[in-house]
């Protein structure tokens, strides 16, 4: 009897949970999903944060920093190494032009190993995508000995590339040319001769140049800039250096004839020094 008695009253307590869960408005269970994943997402990012802290984390992130920029690092050198060894193999063939005084097709092979190396040490010394750079070699403008002009370059327009000049006596460039030393501006805003071109559509922080020697005299200018400050490390500057120097090799196997005025104006080189 007690146990017929029992199972009617726990009947009747399910019948009436039931009735009360049936007139629950929708909404309400919709706030009950939404709490239980607020506090799945809570757990979840606990458990993450906690792995994160844990012991010996920030040695991996470290070690993984440090493998990536030693895989950069080797790539980049295998580029250089790459491109030395295109150059170093042109050079032969430039002394055998000039030794047959095959003078046309010397110059034009010359200006081609100088164009292929200005186009291929921006990729080369590109540590971050989102850099910009444009490179050049500045000689003496023919025109006007107290500017400078580009001899060849590449990121540069047309019209840049016609018509752009620097004065040999306050710009970067010119006074690198003027001391034949090495010249890393970081930040050029902050140069008191920077002028920004009315028409120039982007902004180039960082600067490098390096003097082109022959005969341990100035006759050129290697120059490169990017839209980062600072974006030149120790190692860009040194394969910058090695780049100005096989430069000075091609200039020398071409003919100073061919520097367009850069060995004709040493006087202007010297009173602007």
């Amino acid at each position: 009897m007690n146990f017929i008695t029992e199972t009617q009253t726990f009947n009747e307590l399910d019948q009436s949970l039931s009735s009360q869960v049936d007139n629950l408005p929708p909404s309400l269970f919709l706030w009950l999903l939404y709490i239980l994943i607020i506090f799945g997402i809570l757990y979840l990012g606990v458990r993450i944060w906690k792995v994160h802290k844990a012991p010996g984390s920030d040695l991996i992130k470290e070690y993984k920093e440090n493998l990536e920029k030693t895989m950069d690092d080797s790539m980049q050198k295998s580029q250089i190494l790459t491109l030395i060894d295109q150059v170093s193999k042109e050079i032969p063939y430039l002394l055998e032009l000039n030794r047959t005084n095959q003078k046309s097709q010397l110059t034009a092979h010359g200006r081609k190993v100088m164009d292929m190396i200005i186009e291929q040490i921006p990729l080369t010394l590109k540590s971050m995508k989102k850099i910009n750079h444009r490179c050049a070699i500045f000689v003496v403008d023919d025109e006007d000995p107290s500017q400078l002009k580009i001899f060849e370059g590449c990121g540069f327009s047309v019209k840049g590339k016609e018509k752009l000049r620097l004065k040999i006596s306050s710009s970067i460039a010119g006074k690198t040319l003027s001391k034949g030393e090495y010249t890393y501006c970081k930040d050029v805003t902050e140069d008191k001769n920077f002028q920004k071109k009315p028409e120039a559509t982007k902004t180039y922080y960082s600067l490098l140049c390096c003097p082109i020697m022959l005969n341990s005299s100035p006759i050129a200018v290697l120059s490169i800039d990017g839209s980062v400050k600072d974006c030149f490390s120790e190692d860009d500057i040194a394969y910058f250096q090695l780049f100005s120097n096989q430069l000075a090799i091609i200039f020398d196997v071409v003919g100073k004839d061919n520097i367009e005025g850069g060995v004709w104006y040493e006087q202007e080189i010297q009173d602007a020094r």
